[in-house]
Parts: structure tokens; sequence; C-alpha cells
């Protein structure tokens, strides 16, 4: 018990100042009123959790198996529960009460506290916090040519970017034999002039070196071109020993114990490498039940006992109906399906208005003429066996998913799968019908034309961080990656309710499943998938999701780029470099990156032409340093670090779904049209 003594001896001396000391422990509560509301509860919370610490270890040094709470925890529960909020009268006389009930300070062990009580005091201490105007971004002055650059603001000290459309990188073209050389050499002092209006060398790539005089910002029309004037160094024309592009060239000392954590500064620390977090191993669901509901005299699902080790597969079944006109063979003349308005889908959905077309699909909106009320929306996969294929994919995820679920999909914020079909040689999805996407819509209020209030606040995007959160929580608790989360892909149910569904499962997968790097869009696509970090897991929706909620407070898409190579110019210069063991372990390294140890970036200007003696012409992508920070141009702390956890490069460091639902920024941060 001396240990819980210090515990809260040391809440209280933090809080309010009282002496240390058992008979004042209770007393330090009343103390420390002044602090009320969030300051109070803070603490409060902090103690909490200082004591389930305790109670864990506690609970492994004894054989003490009592389920129950201690009194200790049941007190401060109660407190916190029904006292803190309604009066500082009220407080008092239950602080005056526990401080009479001096048997539970006799206690002689205290479990680990229970759920509801972590839970019930985090909504208090969220309760009590008092709320934040909802702010909106203010974009940045552009740059306009022949004209100087508007003086820099809070946000813009040492930030190389020169407005939100700058495109985050500069050029320098160099023989790759001459590279080599300057390399190989790179004890003696390179002639190279700087790269841009930095004095000091670039961090993230050390072939810019400065020269004795302070280099001139580039023009208007250089920026604009992509163009800096580099002198090329001074070697020999004769190569004794010529080579290609080696996969081996520049590799880095190998660390594979540490890597780099980096803050919204673009801060990086060194911290040891972490082993998976529990929340991407496989969760244990038990797979010998059906995920879907099979006819009644189905054999299916199947259990096969495989020799030679004697290996159960369970198989599923998926039962696809298939719907021909009475009387008729399924052939069609066209692959075309008629989308007109007032054409009957199947007997039973008729058509209203055409809605839109992807890649493999096209969307109508119809009415279900067994529930004349109810509006629905057909996603009619075109005829082609490849989306044939990765529409079932989609069909079973959604199904597996409902069945999981127990309830309707909506309430995991996840797009409702009604019914599916297969008629006319095309492939039919019959979901919920929902609204623009957070693309559309948000240029749409973004434009000035329009003369739209701004929508997308720092509280509403609050709103739908915490719904696309629900739904990935869900879905990774199942195994399930997305794969392809962007705004395009995030529909909203209501406008007014800020309500919204994760839609498209097509390119979804179990983690079980032979996982592909050709996955996600390339704006949201994870630094392990670019570099061929091989397996990924559920992390990758995460970084999506970063760079999502940076899309919609800023209107522009955080990671801008036209290349592979121009998208990790940008990661590498507003999150930082790249940790040495995946630049070690990636795949696709030798495609981006002319020398591991420096993460010189490069691409091929004609790879057809090459200069004897030089080798090849190519074109180095040198990033321009700045922060997240700088980049969303906002004070909210919360939402900064928020968004830096989902933006760690290295996965392992990467919040889950579930820590993110636990973030401050989540939990602790209100605004007016928020959470």
């Amino acid at each position: 018990m001396d240990e819980v003594y210090t515990v809260l001896a040391k809440f209280i001396d933090d809080t309010s100042g009282c002496e240390n000391g058992p008979a004042n422990m209770v007393r330090g509560l009343k103390c420390s009123q002044s602090l009320r509301p969030h300051r109070f509860l803070d603490a409060l919370l902090n103690l909490i959790q200082n004591l389930n610490k305790l109670a864990v270890r506690m609970t492994t040094e004894t054989e003490n198996t009592d389920p129950k709470a201690s009194p200790v925890e049941q007190a401060l529960l109660q407190i916190v529960s029904d006292c803190v909020l309604k009066s500082d009268e009220q407080l008092n006389r239950a602080l005056d009460e526990l401080l009479k009930r001096q048997d539970i300070f006799t206690s002689k062990h205290i479990k680990e506290s229970s759920r509801t009580l972590l839970d019930e005091a985090n909504r208090v201490l969220a309760d009590s916090l008092p709320q934040k105007p909802s702010a909106v971004y203010t974009p940045r002055n552009p740059r306009l040519p022949g004209l100087p650059d508007p003086p820099p603001d809070q946000f813009g000290e040492w930030d190389e970017y020169r407005d939100d459309l700058d495109p985050g990188y500069r050029v320098r073209d160099v023989y790759e034999y001459d590279y080599f050389r300057e390399h190989d050499n790179s004890s003696q002092p390179s002639t190279t002039a700087t790269l841009g209006p930095r004095e000091e060398p670039d961090e993230l790539n050390q072939i810019a070196v400065p020269s004795s005089e302070p280099s001139p910002i580039p023009t208007a029309v250089d920026e604009l071109d992509f163009a800096t004037s580099v002198s090329a160094p001074v070697v020999d024309t004769q190569i004794d020993h010529p080579r290609s592009l080696s996969p081996v060239f520049g590799l880095p000392s190998q660390t594979d114990r540490e890597t780099l954590k980096y803050d919204y500064m673009g801060n990086s620390v060194r911290v040891p490498r972490q082993p998976p977090s529990v929340s991407t191993t496989i969760a244990s669901i038990p797979h010998t039940r059906p995920m879907f509901i099979p006819p009644v005299l189905s054999v299916y699902p199947l259990t096969i006992t495989q020799p030679p080790d004697d290996t159960k597969i369970v198989l599923d079944e998926l039962t696809l109906p298939v719907i021909h006109p009475r009387m008729q063979t399924g052939f069609e003349a066209t692959k075309e399906f008629d989308t007109s308005p007032g054409v009957v889908v199947a007997g039973r959905y008729k058509i209203i208005s055409f809605l839109g077309s992807a890649a493999f699909s096209k969307a109508v909106k119809a009415v279900d003429l067994l529930e004349p009320d109810s509006e629905v929306c057909l996603k009619i996969i075109k005829n082609d066996k490849d989306f044939f294929d990765q529409s079932l994919d989609e069909i079973k995820v959604l199904s597996f998913l409902k069945s999981e679920a127990g309830t309707t999909l909506g309430e995991m914020k996840i797009l409702n799968l009604r019914n599916f079909f297969y008629t006319k040689e095309h492939l039919v999805l019959v979901t919920e019908l929902l609204r623009d996407n957070l693309y559309e819509f948000s240029k749409f209020n973004r434009d000035p034309k329009h003369n739209e209030q701004p929508f997308f606040t720092i509280g509403r995007i609050q709103k739908i961080a915490h719904q696309i959160l629900t739904a990935l929580s869900f879905i990774h608790s199942r195994n399930i990656i997305h794969c392809d989360l962007k705004p395009e892909n995030i529909l909203f149910k209501s406008f007014a309710a800020c309500d919204i569904r994760v839609i498209d499962f097509g390119s979804s997968c179990f983690v079980t499943d032979r996982l592909s790097l050709y996955v996600q869009s390339r704006c949201y696509r994870a630094p392990e998938i670019i570099l061929g970090c091989y397996p990924y897991t559920t992390k990758i929706d995460l970084w999506s999701l970063g760079c999502i909620l940076a899309e919609l407070w800023t209107g522009t898409v955080l990671f801008q780029n036209d290349s592979t190579q121009s998208l990790l110019a940008r990661v590498a210069g507003i999150i930082g470099k790249f940790p040495e063991h995946m630049i070690h372990n990636g795949r696709n390294i030798d495609q981006f990156f002319l020398n591991r140890a420096t993460q010189d970036l490069f691409t091929e200007i004609d790879p057809n032409t090459v200069v004897p003696a030089k080798g090849r012409l190519v074109q180095l992508l040198v990033p321009k340093k700045t922060s997240l920070y700088q980049r969303m141009r906002i004070e909210d702390e919360n939402f900064l670090d928020f968004l830096a956890q989902l933006l760690q490069i290295d996965p392992d460091l990467r919040m889950s779904a579930d820590e993110a639902l636990k973030h401050p920024w989540i939990t602790r941060s209100k605004y007016s049209d928020g959470i």
C-alpha cells in the first residue's frame, strides 16, 4: 500500500501543493479545485492511469483473484461520474465522506481498473473542456511572377516552399558516372554550387554543398521551370573503372535496431524499432463457421483435410443469383448495359437517373419496386472478366463484414450492401443511396463561383476523422485492409449531420491473402508500399487517412506529384528522411534512389541516351525542407500531433485505428461543430 500512497501523494503534489502523506491525500483533491475544471480532471485521469499501471504489476505479484474493483477505484469512479461537474459544494461533501472511510486505505491489493472507469473518466474530462471556435484554413498568399515574394508569416520561418502550389523539390542534371566519382571522392571538397537559398548543407541531400557566398534566391522563371543554375564538378573525362548503376551502391550502415520518429515540426529522433502492435497481428476470428448464409441443401462451408500433414481447410460459398428474362438465354447483342431512365433491372429496380461512371463500373439511381419508398444505388460492373472477379471480392468482403457486424454496416460507417445478382452479362451490386464524395464536394465548396460558406472546418474534419476511424477499426479487427482509402471513396450520407460512409472494397484484401504491392492511389500510397517493404499491414490505411485529413483542411493534395519520385521528394521534405531499415529492405529502392546512403532521388531524362565515359544523364530531385506545421498553417497542437502520428514513415511507429480513436484530438479537443 505504500506504493499506492506514493502515487496518490504525487497527484496531490502536482495539482495543489498540499503536503504529502496519507492523511492529506484526499484533502489534496479538495485543494486542487482551484484548477477546475479541465486541469483538475486531467490530473485525476492521470492518477487513475497510474493506479492502473501499479495494479497490473501488483496483480502479477499476488495470487489474489478477486474480480471486483478496489474500494479506492469505486470511490474515484463515484466522484468522477456523479459529483465533479455538478458543484463545488457537492464535490467537497463527497471528498469528506471519502476521507472518513478509512477502510479503503487498508486494502492490500488493487486490481486493474475496469474499462468503464477509464471510459467514464475520459468522457467526463472531455465534457468539461472548454469549446474552441472551429477554425478554417487560411491559404498562403501565392507568389506572383515578376513581383517580390510576400513577407513570411508565423508559419513561414525556414520554410522552403514558396506557396501552396510549390512543386516541393529542386532539380539538378548530372551524368551518372560524374555522380559516382563525386561520391567516391567524398572526402575532397565538391565544387557543386548550392541548390537553393539555404546557407547550410541540406540535411536531406548531401549533394548540395554551400559555397562561400550566399546563393541568390531562384527567379520566378527558374522556380516555375523547376530549374536551377548548377555548375558541374570538375572531373577527368577518362574513367579507369566505369560502372553502371549498382543495387548495392551507397548502402547505409545497417541500423535495423533503430528507426526515425518525426513530430509535426519535422524534428526527428532515433528510437528503438518496435515489433508490430497487437492491432496489426491477425485477430482470432473463428473460421469454422460460414461467412455467408448458404442454401439449406448446400454442403458449404466444406472442411477438407489435406495430406500429408492433415491440414484442415475451410471453404466458403458465395451464392450468386443469375437472372434472365423468361424463356430467353443470357446472350446479349452488346456489352453495354442500358442505363436509360425507366429501364427496369432484374424485374425489380427501376432506373431514375444516371449518377456517374468509373474505371470498371457505372452507377445509377433506382427505386426498389418491392419497396416503392426505397431509393437505392445500382453499381453495374462492366462486362470484363477481371472487373467481374474484383467485384466478387467486394461482395465477399462486404457480406463478411455485414455478418460480423450483426447489424447494418451503416453503424460502422461502411457502405451497406443490400443485394447483388448477375443479369444481362453484368454483375450488379445494390447498395444504399449516398451523396457526393469528399473530393467532389470539397471542390464545389471551395469554388469561388458558388460563394459557399467553408464547410471543412476543423470541427467537421474531426467528425469525419472519427467516423473513418470507426470504420477502419472495425474492418482491421476483422483482418481486412481497405487498400484504396481516398476522398473519392468516402461519401456523404448527410451533409447537415456530416455523416459519411466508406465505400469501394474492390481492392480490399485479408491480411492472410497473398498481398499485392500495387495497391492504393498514388497520392495516398504509404511509403512501405512505394519502397516495396513486404509484407505490409493495416497501417497503410492510416497513412491514407492522414493524407485525406490534410487535404480536406488545406484544399490541396498534401503530397502533390507527377511521378513516384516527386511524391517521395515531397514526403522527405515535409516529413523527413526514410528510416535506414526501409531503405535497406525495400524491393523498389533502386528504381527511385541513385544512392541509398544519401537517399538521392533521381529520374532518367532519356534512358536511350548514353554518353561515352559519362553514362546516362539523370535528374536529381532535391527535396525542399518544410513541415506539417507550415503546410497546415494552424496552431492546434492536438490536430498537428494527430496528423504527425498518422504520417509516421515507419509503419511500426504509426498509430493504429484503435490508438487513433484514443488520441487527445479525438477525445479531448472540443469544437463548436465537432464531435
